[in-house]
């Protein structure tokens, strides 16, 4: 947020290089309060400018859903490839989610597969993964064994609906050109402020 002389802005904001040190350039459609004349704020000069989030490197990989699955079907050099590949990383991560209430599956396996999910956004690190760090045995707990049993029960809904974990992937978020200079239907991807690539046209 960005508040000067009584108003407040608010958005993302990225670097620009070509900005001198100390500059912020603010859209106007930013402005969400606007001050009212010679306000306390304007009569004595306070401006502040706060962060209230930052997007930090998340350990969480990425997932498929639906609608990617059909883009990469539809842009692979190889549909019928990239098809057998989505539907066998589908058969190993339901293997990997049975698990949960296989009856000979030991506590750490279980406690992997709820970890391994967690870090590719599909379960939440809560209650179940707890009481199995904590020792509890789900063949003699009825509370964890259920807890477990809708993890994997929600797990599969996701896997049927597309929601594949991926490896060696990343969640980030996408901005409009804060630069102006990218062509109309390019993108330019930046991870940890290294330029991975850019695409757009034909290539996108």
């Amino acid at each position: 947020r960005n508040w000067i002389y009584g108003s407040m802005d608010k958005g993302t904001v990225t670097t620009d290089a070509r900005l001198p040190d100390g500059y912020i350039i603010m859209r106007q459609s930013m402005r969400k309060v606007h001050g009212s004349q010679n306000c306390i704020a304007q009569q004595h000069g306070i401006n502040r400018f706060e962060i209230n989030n930052t997007s930090e490197m998340s350990r969480r990989g990425g997932r498929l859903n639906v609608n990617l699955v059909q883009i990469l079907e539809h842009c692979a050099k190889d549909p019928q490839r990239m098809k057998a590949y989505l539907l066998e990383r589908q058969k190993e991560e339901a293997k990997r989610v049975c698990m949960l209430s296989d009856g000979s599956a030991s506590r750490e396996e279980r406690k992997s597969v709820l970890g391994y999910t967690a870090r590719h956004g599909t379960i939440s690190l809560g209650s179940p993964f707890t009481l199995l760090a904590a020792g509890f045995d789900p063949d003699r707990e009825p509370y964890l064994a259920e807890e477990l049993r809708k993890c994997e029960r929600r797990e599969l809904k996701g896997l049927r609906e597309g929601k594949v974990a991926m490896r060696e992937t990343y969640n980030l978020m996408g901005i409009a050109d804060p630069t102006g200079s990218l062509p109309e239907g390019h993108v330019c991807i930046v991870r940890e402020g290294v330029v991975l690539g850019q695409s757009g046209g034909s290539e996108s």
